[in-house]
């Protein structure tokens, strides 16, 4: 699974002032991530959004966050991404967009894990629109995948005083 920036953001709030509505549910999008063992994953020039936030303790936390998720690298963008945008011309946050959705056609990901409109738009004029999941529609797309036993809060077995102290 590839979470956009903006995903990234409310998981690794660095204040208080930080913590977003979408918090918790981006938490809980990480908690049955892990517990269907996905691989929650960031593209390396995602960086490049971080590092243009001005405010410095901030990026430095962020990048410091970022190492916690694996990172895709060195994906070239494809001939049939370039048909379709302007690679020359997209600003730089364009371009880390166009490029999270050509992971996603290179089927380095399964999904991508955006609430970003502009990128659901660019999903759509490609045709990965079924692989781009808004927050709250990935909890239940992973919700669909857990097998039914995985789904269930897990049993701790309650020891008895007999077992412990005989």
């Amino acid at each position: 699974i590839l979470i956009d920036t903006n995903i990234l953001l409310p998981l690794e709030p660095t204040s208080l002032n930080d913590v977003e509505s979408q918090s918790h549910l981006a938490n809980e999008f990480i908690q049955k991530a892990q517990k269907a063992n996905a691989l929650i994953y960031l593209l390396d020039v995602q960086k490049n959004d971080i590092n243009r936030d001005k405010d410095d303790n901030r990026r430095k936390l962020r990048l410091l966050a970022c190492e916690k998720y694996q990172l895709l690298t060195k994906i070239q963008i494809t001939d049939f991404i370039k048909e379709h945008f302007e690679i020359a011309d997209l600003n730089p946050h364009d371009y880390v967009d166009v490029s999270l959705l050509n992971a996603l056609y290179c089927n380095a990901v399964s999904i991508l894990v955006t609430n970003d409109y502009g990128i659901h738009a660019k999903a759509k004029k490609i045709g990965l629109e079924d692989k781009v999941y808004r927050l709250e529609d990935a909890v239940d797309f992973i919700n669909l995948q857990l097998p039914s036993e995985l789904k269930a809060e897990p049993l701790h077995p309650i020891i008895s005083s007999e077992k412990c102290y005989k």
